[in-house]
């Protein structure tokens, strides 16, 4: 038989949607597959014999349970699972070992809920404390905390994964890559989330997200915008929810009655209605701080038809906020 050679996550829910017969790899290596195994198992490393092992163990993994990590062996095969539950108990991930030791270290994966009216999430798994934002297990915090260290970069494709989520039909994928630069460190963690809609207007998506150990990607211009000491802002423009601030005023910021007098003195209305509009004013916050702020929306990802806010904040005279 011929296995791998590395630990692959399963997607339950996506698994759980499919054709009887599918199995759906999440990741193989910390990367991303989603694919059925039938169509990825000879790139994965397969060969008929391993794939119909591997089938029939993840099916009686799946079918019976318990939903605890299980370590197991015959001749020289070993068999390793580990579970990947959201802070409710729903399994989203089964991450697997099957062949030959010795067994590397398996990739982290952390778990999550998506509260698709409060705009909200809760986390659990392996390793929350790469998020950066202090959450702990089960605690909803709003999206803004989750991704307030967010390279800007990777708005526009987050926010696609939150249209989706919201908007998408049953079984389709909400995904994003995605990295933090969390305050006192100078490397970037990176990430790519994944969530199956499981109906069409659901409420609370379940997902899952691998840490991953690089990340290639080309930097747009968003970070440059506030190289200068300004502020940048970034908004979902339908629930006039902040995504993610970086600059000098992100502590101001991180109040929402001052975000929520940031977006009162702008015509958001103006800016929605046309996607080419510019609005440049004077707004005043937190009782008397007078700042200039430009604002627009950025470019959409993926052919989605939503579109960040962004507000650039100097104070007046265009020196930095």
């Amino acid at each position: 038989m011929r296995f791998p050679g590395s630990w692959l996550c399963v997607d339950v829910i996506a698994t759980r949607l499919a054709a009887a017969e599918d199995i759906i790899i999440h990741s193989a290596a910390g990367l991303r597959v989603a694919k059925r195994l039938r169509r990825a198992d000879m790139a994965l490393g397969f060969n008929k014999e391993g794939r119909v092992l591997f089938e029939q163990l993840v099916r009686e993994a799946l079918t019976f349970g318990p939903r605890a990590d299980r370590q197991s062996r015959a001749g020289s095969i070993e068999f390793r699972t580990h579970w990947v539950l959201t802070p409710d108990e729903v399994p989203v991930g089964l991450v697997v070992w099957l062949g030959p030791g010795p067994v590397p270290p398996r990739t982290d994966y952390n778990s999550w809920i998506m509260d698709l009216e409060a705009v909200a999430t809760s986390s659990a798994g392996d390793d929350l404390a790469s998020i950066g934002d202090g959450r702990r297990v089960g605690e909803y915090r709003p999206i803004r905390e989750l991704l307030k260290f967010m390279n800007p970069d990777d708005v526009q494709a987050f926010l696609s994964l939150y249209y989706d989520a919201r908007t998408g039909p049953k079984g389709i994928r909400a995904e994003a890559y995605w990295s933090v630069l969390p305050t006192g460190t100078d490397q970037f963690t990176h990430f790519w989330s994944s969530a199956i809609v499981p109906e069409a207007g659901a409420l609370f998506v379940h997902g899952i997200t691998v840490k991953l150990a690089h990340r290639e990607y080309t930097p747009q211009s968003t970070r440059g915008m506030i190289t200068g000491g300004g502020t940048l802002v970034i908004v979902d423009p339908g629930t006039r929810v902040p995504v993610t601030v970086w600059g000098k005023l992100t502590d101001l910021l991180a109040d929402d009655g001052v975000v929520a007098e940031l977006l009162g003195q702008l015509d958001i209305d103006k800016i929605s209605a046309d996607a080419s509009a510019l609005i440049e004013d004077t707004v005043t916050l937190a009782g008397g701080g007078r700042y200039h702020a430009s604002a627009f929306l950025m470019p959409t990802s993926q052919k989605r038809p939503v579109h960040p806010l962004a507000i650039m904040l100097h104070t007046e005279g265009g020196t930095a906020a």
